[in-house]
Formats: C-alpha cells, sequence, structure tokens
C-alpha cells in the first residue's frame, strides 16, 4: 500500500476526501486506454452484458431512477441486501471479470481487507447524471473506493441549500452518500469504478480521524460515527 497523507478535497470545500495519496495513481492511469477499449468493444459485440446505472434516491422525487448511464457488474450479489453491499462473503465474481484482469488487479491492491460489490459505471453519450443519493438512513455508513482512469468524468457533491455543485477534482475520493451527487456531460467516453468493501483497520483509522473536516449532509445534525465498522450477518467481511 501507498501510505502517505490523505487528502480532503479542500477545492471543493471538504465535500469528499481524495484518496490519490493511498492508491497507485500512475497504475490507474496507465489501464485507461485498455479500459475505454474494452467498453466499447461490449457495447457493441456484446450488449446484453452491458446494464442500465439506476440511483437510489432522486432529488427531484419525480425523475426517473434510470439515466441512461452504463454499467458493467464485476461481481453479483447472491444473498442479503442494499446493507451487505460491502460483505464480501455475499458477492461471486461476474463473468465480466475475466474481461478487465488489470483491473481487478488493482482492486486486490486497495487498502480493503475485502470487498462485495465491485462495477464500472461508464457513459459516451454525454448523458446528464442528476442529483441522486444513495440511501438517507443515517445509521448506514458505507466503505467504498470510488475512482477513474482519467478525470474527464465530471463528478459532483451537489449543495442543496445553494445550488452548487462540488466536483470532485482527483482521480480517487470517498464522500458520504448520503449527499446528494451527480454528473454532468463530458466529451467523449468518462467512466469510474467503484469498489464497496471493508477498509483495512489502519486505512479506516486515517479516513475517520478526517471525518470532522467534511460537511455534513444537509438534515443530519451531527457525524456520529461516520465510518461505520463493518460487519455481516453471515460472518465475515
Amino acid at each position: 500500500m501507498i501510505r502517505r497523507r490523505l487528502a480532503v478535497g479542500a477545492a471543493s470545500e471538504q465535500y469528499y476526501l481524495s484518496l490519490d495519496d493511498y492508491i497507485d495513481v500512475d497504475r490507474l492511469r496507465s489501464m485507461n486506454d485498455g479500459l475505454e477499449a474494452k467498453l466499447l468493444n461490449l457495447l457493441e459485440e456484446e450488449p446484453e452484458r452491458v446494464g442500465l446505472f439506476s440511483a437510489g434516491e432522486r432529488l427531484d422525487p419525480n425523475g426517473s431512477t434510470q439515466s441512461g448511464t452504463r454499467t458493467v457488474r464485476l461481481r453479483n450479489q447472491f444473498r442479503g441486501g442494499y446493507s451487505e453491499i460491502h460483505c464480501g462473503d455475499s458477492w461471486e465474481d461476474s463473468e465480466s471479470v475475466a474481461d478487465f484482469p488489470e483491473l481487478m488487479r488493482f482492486v486486490a491492491s486497495l487498502p480493503l481487507k475485502s470487498y462485495g460489490r465491485c462495477f464500472i459505471i461508464f457513459d459516451d453519450k454525454g448523458v446528464i447524471e442528476l442529483p441522486h443519493r444513495d440511501h438517507g438512513d443515517p445509521k448506514l455508513k458505507q466503505e467504498f473506493m470510488w475512482f477513474r482512469t482519467n478525470r474527464k468524468k465530471r463528478f459532483y457533491i451537489y449543495e442543496r441549500s445553494s445550488g452548487t455543485k462540488h466536483y470532485v477534482e482527483s482521480y480517487s475520493a470517498w464522500f458520504d452518500t448520503r449527499h446528494f451527487h451527480g454528473v454532468d456531460p463530458a466529451d467523449g467516453l468518462s467512466l469510474s469504478v467503484r469498489v464497496d468493501g471493508v477498509f483495512t483497520d489502519e486505512f479506516r483509522n486515517t479516513v475517520a480521524a478526517l471525518q470532522q473536516g467534511l460537511v455534513q449532509p444537509e438534515g443530519y445534525s451531527v457525524w456520529e460515527k461516520m465510518i461505520r465498522r463493518c460487519q455481516t450477518k453471515f460472518g465475515g467481511g
């Protein structure tokens, strides 16, 4: 693991944590061309293996939960529900894993004890992903890593009180998924990968130490403990 400081996304008023100092950014960037080519090939040759991204809760309650953004799922859940998306023993590799060996080796290098959900989100049509949040449960805090092989994706955390979009500028990030967030259209193909799992103890402690530096989601009076110690009723992470 790369062990340096963990930066707060200062340019975006501390709405996210940049994880770039805890991953190999050069290695991540080197995967870009191959990853883009494979995604475009899947769209052309095997479109049935490409799904549509479905958001959790839209800021506009009348809006569709599907925008047209595409996904490739690298793991499938075979038991449990949303509260177990981090649990490695509730997920298994999908057939698409074989198409992305370099990406999966990179995922294995992340500071995670184990991981559950893992998927690629991408768009090549300039789709607007309207503000949404994953959930509104104050007791559900998630451990995950979000990253991208280039910075074309215009991903932002949305501040409802002012309508401000706080764009993520780093290659990788962690943010509180109770915040509404979205994506503005970009030229060409834009992508990101999300991996939900269980942080190593050291990494969890590092992230948790910075929790007070982040802006809390609107509607919550206290942070409590932002990083939960992921436990699963099935007996492991």
